[in-house]
């Protein structure tokens, strides 16, 4: 028996490297032959989301990568699961080429990836793969994953993951793409990681993403995906640490391991709702397992949202209602009444010819009958789900082994940690706090704990991480609803103080008592209204809850208001973030960084006058934005900022007394009629400055600049166009 399985054995490796040889010779020809175009100016293919052809990887340690693939092969003769030990990082070059003709040139980390034999090929020794970018990106993705398309169910995952995103829920880009992988075919699914760049794209600040850890399937355990959006900050922490305890207290573990959720305590239930709902008449219910569970936690609103990761769908193979077990899946999640008619009424409204184009750019192909056939099929799901789910009698179950064993784990200093057999008995502390994980990195010490903690790298199993109790003392983090004004919402910490509310003249007055002081508005729109701050002009100011204004304004429209501010112990002075509408005056003096910044925004303001920001004065990002007259004196870094694929066009402005008058960067463009730029180091900028993005556009007409030490500065990838002609 073992002399057959080694006489296989060679001849696999006999015939693999022969096959390995002669497509290295091929593919590293095509790859000498190829010109890099890639990021020539700031608009590239990939910020225009063209599809890829082709994608070519070659590793640069070939024979040490199939000596691992083979490794793996021999180890499953004795286990079905791919050892963490084969996941190491091989060196690689990655050449993507679009359908318009440009070729992009990467650097880039491979390893494999996966769980289980789902993602290895034995047929031809090929296997999922995780993909680092070290330069450059596609589709401002940097990094992503190679899928079997046997992990994810073939087309089910691209139906799926395009039907979810048409819906507006969080989902990965995923698309089919054909690749050379040292010189073998192989047909991929591609998959962007759980990101920074995947949450912008949906108008999301970064924050934690929680996933289930599968280390250990006795003790499953909370973790985050993202720990290195920390980045040692330790507001960043405190907030992820914060998602994490509301967690803890959310989730109820039942029967084979799936999550129910304590849907009442969640503010937006009804995307859980919905989201559950679907998932059961996608038959993509392993997507609501226990490992598979992803939820990002927003700081500021403090809110949930699922993403979608792993659901193993089969609604391209079903149909009837119950084929693959349908009606079982109702067990598994908590539904309440009406949580399906939203989502319904929304699959009933798609644009078929739309979503069939969508499809296709996605790698697959279905005419209208068969995509109105599948989506007829999810709504009768539904409506049985909805007759059915009264008839169900759920009761959570907790399936983790001696749950009485484990031992709750809390933060208190990155030198010392709390320890409890539950939340609060039989406590002690813990001092060689290193000492408790397993990973060992060279990164600085307070990251190290604070990543640890959160991905819950203990040595002992029992141990998991619960959060920080110190948030709980500190009363700024937590908002109160001041008072409910027309269409939209006043909310205050204990370090602002409301002066005053005029509603004849419509005027709110605000003064910031304490460094933290910070105020919300949010809610449907708010109209004509005049918001005067008064902030403190000395202090220490912290980033806390993700907030980074002294007043944000958040998911509201805004029509014809006007904004006035004073000093101020914030990042920014005032943030609009998923804002839009016309912001009619808006004037500044004094601030301690940035005066306004905008995000994820579409805003027009008539009039601005910003003076004395130790920062920029106006920073712009991921929007489109428009200032009719703008006036900008003794800007700290940058007159006007523009950066992450932001539309900005100004009719005037005088900038006076900055580092840099106007700088475009990250796939952005910004259109002036007249500008006037007085006492500047550098007048213009436009230049590339983060990995995920391209260059930048200026486009000037009217151009006056005096009194400068540098007129243009601008890298290979942006382009800076005055009275028409490119400099």
């Amino acid at each position: 028996m073992n002399l057959k399985v080694d006489k296989k054995f060679l001849l696999i490796v006999f015939l693999f490297s022969s096959v390995l040889k002669i497509g290295l010779v091929f593919s590293n020809e095509t790859l000498s032959s190829k010109e890099n175009k890639c990021f020539n100016n700031y608009n590239h293919s990939s910020e225009n989301i063209v599809n890829i052809k082709n994608m070519n990887i070659e590793v640069h340690k070939s024979r040490k990568w199939f000596e691992n693939i083979l490794n793996i092969y021999k180890e499953f003769s004795s286990s079905d699961i791919i050892n963490p030990k084969f996941k190491k990082k091989y060196p690689s070059a990655v050449n993507v080429s679009f359908v318009n003709n440009e070729i992009c040139d990467f650097e880039a980390e491979i390893r494999v990836t996966g769980l289980s034999k789902f993602h290895f090929s034995k047929e031809n020794f090929m296997s999922s793969i995780d993909v680092k970018l070290l330069n450059g990106h596609i589709h401002n993705i940097t990094r992503f994953k190679l899928l079997l398309p046997k992990s994810r169910y073939y087309d089910n995952e691209i139906f799926v993951t395009t039907l979810l995103n048409e819906l507006n829920f969080l989902v990965p880009k995923t698309f089919y793409v054909n690749t050379l992988l040292n010189g073998k075919k192989q047909k991929f699914i591609f998959q962007e990681k759980m990101s920074k760049e995947f949450l912008e794209r949906y108008k999301l600040r970064e924050g934690p993403i929680y996933v289930y850890s599968n280390k250990t399937k006795d003790y499953p355990m909370l973790k985050i995906e993202n720990a290195s959006w920390i980045k040692s900050q330790k507001e960043k922490f405190y907030s992820s640490s914060e998602g994490l305890s509301k967690l803890h207290d959310l989730y109820k573990i039942k029967k084979d391991n799936l999550i129910d959720i304590n849907f009442n305590q969640l503010k937006n239930n009804e995307e859980f709702l919905s989201y559950n709902s679907l998932m059961i008449a996608l038959n993509a219910s392993h997507g609501l397992g226990i490992f598979n569970r992803a939820l990002y936690y927003d700081p500021i609103s403090k809110v949930f949202r699922p993403i979608y990761n792993d659901g193993k769908p089969s609604i391209l193979n079903d149909k009837n209602l119950n084929d693959n077990y349908f009606s079982k899946r109702l067990s598994e999640v908590n539904l309440i009444k009406n949580s399906t008619v939203k989502i319904k009424k929304e699959i009933e409204n798609i644009d078929i010819n739309k979503f069939q184009d969508q499809l296709i750019r996605n790698g697959i192909s279905l005419n209208r009958k068969e995509i109105i056939s599948k989506l007829n099929l999810i709504s009768e799901r539904l409506d049985y789900i909805k007759i059915q789910k009264e008839k169900l009698n759920l009761r959570p179950k907790n399936n983790r082994k001696n749950p009485q064993k484990q031992k709750h784990v809390f933060f208190k200093s990155v030198n010392s940690l709390e320890i409890c057999e539950k939340y609060d008995q039989n406590c002690f502390t813990e001092n060689n706090v290193k000492d408790l994980f397993k990973s060992k990195k060279k990164i600085s010490h307070d990251n190290y704990i604070y990543s640890r903690l959160l991905k819950n790298d203990f040595k002992n199993d029992t141990y998991h991480f619960y959060g920080n109790k110190n948030i709980n003392t500190e009363n700024f983090r937590n908002f109160k609803l001041y008072r409910e004004i027309e269409n939209f919402n006043l909310f205050t910490n204990d370090q602002v103080k409301i002066e005053n509310i005029d509603f004849d003249k419509k005027i709110i007055s605000i003064s910031q008592t304490g460094t933290n002081g910070r105020a919300i508005v949010k809610g449907k729109k708010i109209s004509n209204w005049s918001i005067n701050f008064q902030g403190l002009s000395t202090g220490n100011q912290i980033i806390f809850n993700n907030l980074t204004g002294c007043i944000t304004f958040i998911d509201i429209e805004v029509s014809n208001i006007n904004i006035k501010t004073k000093n101020g112990i914030c990042e920014d002075t005032v943030n609009f973030i998923r804002s839009n509408g016309v912001i009619k005056n808006y004037s500044s003096n004094n601030s301690f960084s940035d005066s306004l910044d905008l995000d994820f925004s579409e805003i027009k303001i008539d009039n601005v006058v910003i003076e004395n920001a130790r920062n920029d004065c106006v920073d712009f990002s991921g929007g489109k934005y428009f200032i009719s007259k703008g006036l900008f004196k003794f800007c700290g870094d940058k007159g006007i900022s523009v950066g992450e694929r932001s539309s900005v066009k100004i009719s005037y402005s005088l900038i006076e007394n900055s580092n840099i008058g106007i700088a475009s960067k990250d796939g952005s463009s910004i259109q002036l009629n007249e500008v006037n730029i007085q006492k500047v180091e550098t007048c213009l900028a436009s230049y590339k400055k983060k990995q995920e993005f391209s260059g930048g556009l200026i486009n000037v007409e009217n151009f006056k600049c005096g009194d400068f030490t540098k007129n243009f500065r601008k890298d290979s990838f942006s382009k800076i166009i005055v009275n028409n002609n490119e400099v």
